[in-house]
């Protein structure tokens, strides 16, 4: 069993997990036809609750919020919050 997979299973408190990747900074092209968006997903299991994925491409940033709902009941303040952030950034 790979390290990560290990501290998942016998981790009590684990926060939020967060992944960032950087994409490509030019647009992609699938058929001849422009991805417009690229959305990142993430999963949420064993102990994480959250779990937050960032992907830049091609000059704009998208983030997604997965979480597991029944241990999580204020996510919709989570969310609010973040878009504040997002907000007071731009």
């Amino acid at each position: 069993m790979h390290i990560l997979g290990w501290l998942l299973k016998h981790q009590h408190l684990i926060h939020p997990v967060v992944t960032n990747m950087r994409g490509p900074e030019e647009p992609l092209f699938f058929n001849g036809a422009r991805v417009r968006t690229i959305i990142p997903i993430s999963l949420v299991r064993r102990n994480v609750t959250v779990a937050f994925s960032v992907l830049s491409y091609a000059g704009s940033l998208a983030t997604t919020i997965v979480a597991n709902a029944k241990r999580v009941p204020d996510l919709p303040c989570l969310i609010h919050a973040l878009q504040e952030e997002f907000a007071a950034m731009s």
